[in-house]
């Protein structure tokens, strides 16, 4: 294991809401209070940091790739229920579920004053430091705001569609993202916005701007 040699990124694609009780449809945002992590996304990415490991045979084939699993913060703001989603191969989907079963600091979401389970969709990449990239490779970078008041978004996640390679913005909004080649797009999602999608071709610098969304769901 060589952990000082790799970079490993999490970041949150969805969030749904699970609720253990029945209840009646209503608007997302007033009905639930989402789970927070303490210390929010740069907190989570540096606890992930720390406590992953690069499997040896993955190091040995220099695999580079993305792990996406979701797992319930309970009531207790503890992560279970854990499932691959989209693996790389036994050893990696195996770090990451027993890293995701580390995972501390949540604060439980809560609804009408109770806590509640939550689902929460997270992927993690490994890749090489020095992973030598084919060529083609380009570095998209931009900056992702609020299109209603202009303001940064943080947590955005940015995935290369058709590929494994995925970045999140930090609290300036801000990303870059090497993708394989101009013919792929970038596809921005963020919790309480509309999803958008951008060609990569001849561009380098891709500032994008979200309409924010009402969140319905039915329980």
């Amino acid at each position: 294991m060589r952990f000082r040699q790799f970079i490993f990124i999490c970041f949150f694609t969805a969030l749904t809401v699970l609720s253990y009780d029945v209840c009646y449809a209503q608007e997302f945002h007033a009905a639930v209070t989402l789970p927070e992590y303490k210390g929010g996304f740069a907190s989570l990415q540096d606890f992930i940091n720390r406590n992953i490991h690069y499997p040896a045979q993955a190091d040995k084939n220099g695999t580079s790739a993305t792990v996406t699993l979701s797992y319930i913060v309970n009531e207790n703001g503890k992560p279970e229920n854990i499932k691959i989603l989209r693996g790389i191969n036994a050893e990696c989907d195996s770090e990451a579920v027993r890293v995701s079963r580390l995972i501390p600091g949540w604060q439980p979401a809560v609804q009408w004053g109770k806590t509640i389970g939550v689902r929460v969709v997270m992927s993690v990449e490994f890749y090489l430091k020095e992973d030598n990239r084919k060529d083609g490779t380009v570095t998209v970078s931009g900056i992702v705001s609020d299109k209603a008041n202009g303001n940064p978004i943080e947590g955005t996640v940015i995935l290369v569609k058709g590929s494994s390679v995925g970045a999140i913005t930090d609290k300036n909004g801000y990303y870059s993202i090497a993708a394989p080649g101009e013919k792929f797009v970038l596809e921005y999602s963020s919790l309480g916005y509309g999803r958008k999608i951008e060609k990569i071709g001849k561009n380098r610098t891709v500032n994008v701007e979200l309409l924010p969304e009402d969140i319905n769901i039915d329980f």
